[in-house]
């Protein structure tokens, strides 16, 4: 597998864009409370928790406000990500619409708040009142929808909704499509969002030891919530004059119990710190060379794709890395980079 990655677009607490990637990554641990983190509204006994907010004011340069007008936040993150992709990338968006190119979208949650807001419609108003517009926008494919509607983009399109591995299994559709010749190009990225239901539920699982066993499995409970987007153009070639970021050489997945894993020597990990899981087994089984991820944008389900970004910029000190991952259930996912 040889998998290019032309362009890489990022929406994020800290800022859009890989300059603003750069920073927050080198800045991490000097500046936090320099990131935005927002106190929620008072929670039972006036308790506040922290969370990241991503701000995305700067789609307006890239689309017009009748175009964006009835889009929510969920779905202007994902489409900024990718307007941002495809410029970072060096293509005009006439040149995407040429080729056949496909668009894959992962989430975790989906558009939380409008999900949220059509359940609320329904309890003050009924099924038969219920909201319509909050009910479109509150299906996880709406957000594709928009992006291709907006992009002008007709190729196949697909959106993933695996929890934890969302990003990850898109990534393997994206470069599966590739290399069966389905598309010239794929178009494929991740987005969460964050809402304060979602925040609520958190705090409450750190508070109440009972419910961490069954829950910890679907939530992060020692990192700040938080959101965002990151997309990335993908072709099995690197035009001429324009960007190459890295090559996805080897995606694997299966569980760890039955499935042998061999990592290169030389390879470098790149392991999330917060996961007890992955970093037990990888301290056993695992190469000496690693780095611990800490992550400034916050958590959320598609959280991979961030990584993939600091992967790739990392990339420059070594041959190769692989980001490794296992769940709860002994799940692992794979994504080896290189040169």
């Amino acid at each position: 597998m040889d998998i290019k990655i032309n362009g890489i677009g990022v929406v994020a607490p800290f800022g859009n864009g890989l300059a603003n990637f750069k920073n927050a990554n080198n800045n991490v641990n000097k500046k936090r409370s320099d990131l935005g983190i927002i106190p929620s509204i008072p929670i039972d006994d006036s308790l506040g928790f922290p969370y990241f907010k991503a701000s995305t004011s700067e789609i307006n340069d890239y689309f017009s406000s009748k175009q964006i007008r009835r889009i929510d936040h969920f779905s202007k993150m994902a489409l900024l990500a990718a307007s941002l992709a495809i410029e970072d990338a060096g293509f005009q968006l006439s040149e995407i619409k040429e080729k056949k190119t496909g668009v894959i979208l992962a989430t975790g949650h989906g558009a939380m708040n409008s999900t949220y807001a059509f359940k609320d419609s329904i309890n003050k108003r009924g099924d038969s009142f219920a909201s319509p517009i909050f009910f479109s926008k509150s299906i996880h494919n709406a957000s594709m929808a928009n992006l291709t509607i907006q992009l002008g983009i007709k190729g196949p399109n697909l959106t993933i909704s695996q929890h934890s591995f969302s990003f990850q299994s898109a990534m393997l559709t994206a470069c599966t499509w590739i290399n069966e010749g389905i598309c010239d190009q794929v178009l494929m990225g991740g987005v969460d969002e964050f809402c304060e239901t979602l925040g609520y539920c958190i705090e409450r699982f750190k508070k109440e030891p009972r419910a961490k066993r069954s829950l910890k499995k679907a939530y992060n409970t020692k990192a700040i919530p938080g959101e965002g987007s990151s997309f990335f153009l993908l072709s099995s070639s690197c035009p001429e004059n324009k960007n190459n970021h890295g090559s996805i050489s080897e995606i694997k997945t299966g569980n760890i119990r039955h499935e042998p894993i061999v990592f290169e020597k030389e390879t470098c990990l790149l392991l999330d710190s917060s996961s007890d899981k992955t970093m037990a087994w990888t301290m056993e089984n695992a190469p000496n060379n690693s780095l611990h991820l800490t992550r400034p944008h916050g958590d959320f389900f598609t959280n991979p794709g961030f990584d993939l970004i600091t992967a790739l910029l990392e990339l420059k000190n070594y041959s190769s890395i692989t980001l490794f991952n296992i769940d709860d259930d002994d799940q692992f996912f794979l994504i080896r980079i290189a040169r």
